[in-house]
Formats: structure tokens, C-alpha cells, sequence
């Protein structure tokens, strides 16, 4: 049996450099602080989207004391990053939307 050869030596022009890699790992922190802030952007502006559609089909009508469901004024469902939507009465009306992450938010109508 031969001894294991030693592993070839590294070419005369390798260097580390720390900083290049310290500079990747921050563009990707970034960039992924930068998708998670979009997304939820997105989620806030289909939100009060929705709330705004239902309010609108809401003016003129009569509301119960305890309001009616966005989803029944609009007859579509809730989008997905509702948890649930009313549309109280009052001057003006509310809409009272319950967000993924137990968020809450009220958007009043015109």
C-alpha cells in the first residue's frame, strides 16, 4: 500500500477576502428584508381594496346594528389575507377588517 498523497497546494493568486462574502450575506439580508416588506405592502393594499368595494356597495343601504359581511355585500369571498370584514353603519361607515397575524384595521367610508 502507498501512504495517501497530501492534497495539492493552492495556486500563488488564492486569497481570502471576508469582506466579499461579508457584502454577499448583506445584499441578501437586504434583499429579503426588501420581498417581506413588499409582500406585506401588497397584502395592506388588496386589503383596503376589498374594504373599499364593500363599502361602496354598502352606501345607500340600510345596515343592521351589528353590520353585514363584506364577503355578503360584495358576493365574493374574503381574499386571503383577511381573516374577516364588516361593514358597520354610521356617518360615515366603517369597515372593520381582522388581518392574518391577529392585525386589525377600520377604514372609514366617504
Amino acid at each position: 500500500m502507498s501512504a495517501p498523497s497530501a492534497p495539492p497546494p493552492a495556486p500563488q493568486n488564492f486569497s481570502f477576502n471576508p469582506w466579499k462574502y461579508l457584502g454577499i450575506v448583506a445584499a441578501v439580508f437586504v434583499l429579503l428584508v426588501a420581498g417581506f416588506t413588499w409582500y406585506l405592502l401588497s397584502q395592506s393594499r388588496e386589503s383596503r381594496d376589498y374594504a373599499q368595494a364593500a363599502l361602496r356597495a354598502a352606501a345607500g343601504q340600510t345596515l343592521p346594528k351589528d353590520g353585514r359581511p363584506c364577503a355578503e355585500l360584495l358576493g365574493q369571498p374574503l381574499p386571503g389575507s383577511i381573516e374577516s370584514c364588516r361593514v358597520l353603519p354610521g356617518t360615515p361607515p366603517t369597515a372593520e377588517l381582522g388581518l392574518q397575524g391577529g392585525r386589525k384595521g377600520v377604514l372609514r367610508g366617504e
